[in-house]
């Protein structure tokens, strides 16, 4: 929405400058140009993710070489037919007109350089989406938790742990039998656990999904859940919906 704002302003400013058109014509031939470019960058985006990211250096190259062209030649065509269809009226219909030869070659050079634009984004969330990925993968790879406690720093597996409650500014991380007391915030261990293992089903509580025995409802929206070796926390409504939504 902001690249869409600026390239708005960006046309009115230019068009008000460069032509003797008003305010309201240069915002609407900005108009022109900006929607079938937002498309066409979104279309040309949608491409590159299904035949070009994540394929061979020849995927690459011919590929931008095609969907340069096509991005270009498609968004100019679009330009002139609305502005045809601006230009005519009801008896003369469209009169579409293509641009002067150096108004075509600006055209065509911005939609090369607007689709590298296109491309570098794509490539960006690409490697954003890997790099989001890779963190995953390696937080679920995560098999111990070390606690710092009072007095020593005690090291616990993940798959004993069962429930995790704030406790002012500590936290209390509890195995179904042992209970050790933490410096780290129920916020700051949040961030340290496997997120796809462990949810936040109360601003106080957050609990390990492999340690569910049952859910029940708890009435008002929330749900009670009974963890292994007996504990049981009472969800928030938003922790209840997101169990709701885990659930197959």
């Amino acid at each position: 929405m902001l690249a869409t704002a600026v390239l708005l302003a960006a046309y009115t400013t230019v068009f008000s400058l460069t032509t003797e058109l008003g305010f309201v014509t240069s915002a609407l031939y900005a108009v022109v140009n900006t929607a079938p470019l937002v498309f066409w960058a979104w279309v040309a985006h949608q491409a590159l993710k299904r035949w070009v990211l994540g394929r061979p250096l020849v995927y690459h190259l011919v590929g931008h070489m095609v969907f340069a062209l096509a991005f270009a030649v498609a968004w100019y065509t679009c330009v002139i037919v609305v502005f045809g269809w601006m230009r005519g009226d009801a008896a003369a219909g469209f009169s579409v007109q293509h641009f002067q030869s150096v108004a075509f070659v600006w055209q065509m050079y911005q939609g090369v350089t607007l689709y590298a634009v296109v491309a570098a984004a794509s490539y960006a969330l690409a490697a954003y989406d890997h790099l989001a990925a890779t963190a995953d993968k390696k937080e679920n790879a995560r098999s111990h938790l070390l606690i710092k406690t009072r007095q020593d720093i005690v090291s616990m597996r993940l798959d004993d742990v069962v429930i995790v409650s704030g406790a002012d500014d500590y936290a209390e991380i509890c195995d179904g039998e042992n209970t050790h007391l933490t410096r780290r915030t129920i916020a700051e261990l949040e961030q340290l656990l496997p997120r796809s293992r462990f949810v936040r089903v109360h601003r106080s509580h957050l609990i390990n999904l492999d340690a569910i025995d049952r859910v029940e409802p708890a009435g008002s929206g929330c749900l009670l859940v009974m963890l292994r070796g007996g504990r049981e926390v009472k969800t928030s409504r938003a922790g209840a919906r997101m169990l709701r939504s885990l659930a197959a």
